[in-house]
């Protein structure tokens, strides 16, 4: 399972909604493939892989699913979703309106509630556009392209020791988005693919006016918590409502995620768009002992010294659990 909080900042198929075949008005319903050909409900070799918007296996798509998108449906999935500071969003309206997780707004929740209130715990829907809450340095970055620098930066790598290749790794990545920020004014990042196999520039464009619209209260927001979240479906409401402006206005998005009152159904082909958390499925058992022995532990005792600490600000200042309610949650 993917964590929402350890962000791999490349966007791999593009937001935390869902985007069937049905979308778009593509292809065979999923729903009449998915019956005929998806193997029996055992291992599923497929379950889980991820991909890249530069790289989508499209005959494997029509041989396993009978699923051909073209290249309009996926640029208007990898355009309908944006990506936040730690987070995946999808645009879902023509008027700006952006759909993430409860979580990935707590920042801009807690920092737009009034003295005399807590939105985190009260919940909060602006009832016009003029109510709507500016979120202090937040931004969306919709990706506009994906170059392969694989050629570039390995060929920048003539080190003889480790130290030394990481220096010029570095050095040649910070030229290549230094480069591209010139050249396109778009905010640009060299994402590093399969341990250094491939190099990809991911060239985003920013929009830095976001502003709150909805979230609702914490506690159904979280109901379950995370055992729920990562072992069972939650019956919560784990969403915020975002909205993106553009000179003083919403802006109004070309390609945005429509919703669907139907929903999926059994054996339906879904796809899930957004910025993935890291995945450990290529450590070696080497690795993995470290993590269990040292790395995990380390870190659990960490965050137990952590929480101590915020417990005892808590407790001699009435105005600190407020304050670090958002360094709390996240540990």
């Amino acid at each position: 399972m993917l964590t929402s909080r350890s962000v791999l900042r490349a966007l791999a198929l593009a937001s935390a909604l869902a985007a069937s075949r049905q979308a778009f008005g593509q292809g065979v319903p999923a729903r009449q493939a998915n019956r005929t050909q998806l193997p029996a409900a055992t291992y599923r070799p497929e379950f889980g892989t991820m991909w890249t918007f530069d790289a989508p296996p499209l005959d494997y798509w029509r041989r396993t699913y009978g699923f051909a998108p073209d290249q309009k449906w996926l640029d208007h999935v990898r355009l309908s979703t944006v990506r936040l500071p730690i987070c995946s969003a999808s645009f879902v309206s023509s008027r700006g309106l952006v759909m993430t997780n409860h979580h990935c707004g707590r920042e801009c929740t807690a920092g737009v509630s009034p003295p005399d209130s807590n939105y985190i715990q009260t919940g909060f829907a602006a009832r016009t556009l003029a109510d709507e809450k500016k979120c202090a340095g937040l931004y969306v970055d919709q990706l506009q392209s994906i170059q392969n620098v694989t050629d570039r930066v390995r060929g920048a790598i003539t080190g003889k020791t480790p130290a030394e290749q990481a220096a010029q790794r570095g050095a040649v990545i910070s030229q290549l988005q230094n480069e591209c920020n010139q050249q396109t004014q778009l905010t640009c990042q060299v994402v590093t693919l399969y341990n250094g196999g491939i190099y990809s520039m991911y060239r985003y464009r920013r929009f830095n006016d976001i502003r709150l619209v909805m979230a609702p209260e914490g506690d159904i927001a979280f109901y379950g918590g995370d055992p729920d979240n990562f072992t069972y479906p939650r019956y919560d409401l784990d969403l915020t409502l975002l909205r993106v402006y553009e000179n003083g206005q919403p802006y109004s998005p070309p390609d945005y995620l429509k919703w669907s009152p139907a929903g999926a159904v059994e054996n339906e082909l879904v796809f899930v768009v957004g910025n993935p958390g890291s995945t450990g499925r290529l450590n070696t058992i080497s690795q993995m002992e470290f993590l269990r022995d040292i790395g995990y532990p380390a870190t659990l005792a960490a965050y137990k010294r952590a929480l101590a600490i915020y417990a005892e600000l808590a407790r001699t200042d009435t105005s600190a659990a407020r304050r670090y309610q958002n360094d709390v949650f996240g540990v």
